[in-house]
């Protein structure tokens, strides 16, 4: 993950940019609560994507079974990393 700081005038009042940070799990200024439900809320996308796929590869995806496959690895590195994202807010909660 990249953490970016942008800086321009009106950034308070653009709503589209503080969209986007609202939306950032990994966004400092939320909560610990707030960061966590932003990561399981991602995790249960992926879960959603990874289902999807393990249906199209048990029906037979043909020329696309690779690309499936390795659609089916970024989403498991994907929740990896979430959960580790995760370990790391809740071991900070119990280690204040």
């Amino acid at each position: 993950m990249i953490d970016v700081l942008l800086e321009f005038d009106g950034a308070d009042q653009a709503e589209w940019f503080q969209k986007v940070l609202v939306d950032s799990a990994a966004d400092k200024r939320l909560q610990p609560e707030e960061q966590l439900a932003n990561l399981r809320d991602q995790i249960d996308q992926i879960l959603d994507i990874y289902s999807d796929i393990q249906q199209q590869l048990k029906e037979g995806a043909g020329e696309r079974e690779k690309d499936l496959k390795k659609f089916l690895e970024m989403a498991e590195k994907d929740m990896a990393r979430l959960n580790r994202e995760i370990n790391q807010i809740e071991e900070k909660g119990e280690n204040p």
